[in-house]
């Protein structure tokens, strides 16, 4: 059950205040985020956003629920953070989730060593042009 199967019933909110509360939820949730990670960019904090990898129900539900274009796009846009999502990276993909969005120990330990190197060259690029806004 997600937030819509509380909130909504056939497509139809269950409670008047259900979409303000939904969306009033979603701007605090930003709001924090983005002025927290200006926060930390004025003190020479490196901000690193990660989507990391999932399938199964998660890839069919994440479209409707929170599509990239509407969030994930808008929040490095916003905040000017270093951005690493498992669809845009190689090195973040082709591992076994047995539960939809969690590695067995042996897939963890060879994503890091994937993941380390990439973000240590994702760190490099972003030095080369220019670093935090």
């Amino acid at each position: 059950m997600d937030c819509d199967d509380l909130l909504h019933n056939k497509g139809k909110p269950k409670h008047p205040w259900a979409k303000r509360w939904r969306y009033s939820l979603i701007h605090i949730t930003n709001y924090l985020i983005f002025s927290l990670t200006k926060k930390l960019h004025t003190k020479g904090a490196e901000v690193i956003y990660v989507q990391m990898p999932y399938e199964g129900h998660y890839a069919v539900s994440e479209i409707d629920i929170a599509p990239r274009e509407l969030t994930w796009d808008v929040l490095l846009e916003r905040t000017g953070a270093l951005g690493l999502h498992f669809q845009d990276h190689e090195e973040m993909q082709g591992y076994w989730l047995p539960e939809w969005s969690h590695m067995t120990g042996e897939e963890a330990d060879r994503f890091t060593e994937a993941f380390y190197d990439l973000v240590q060259r994702e760190l490099a690029a972003r030095e080369t042009t220019g670093g935090n806004p």
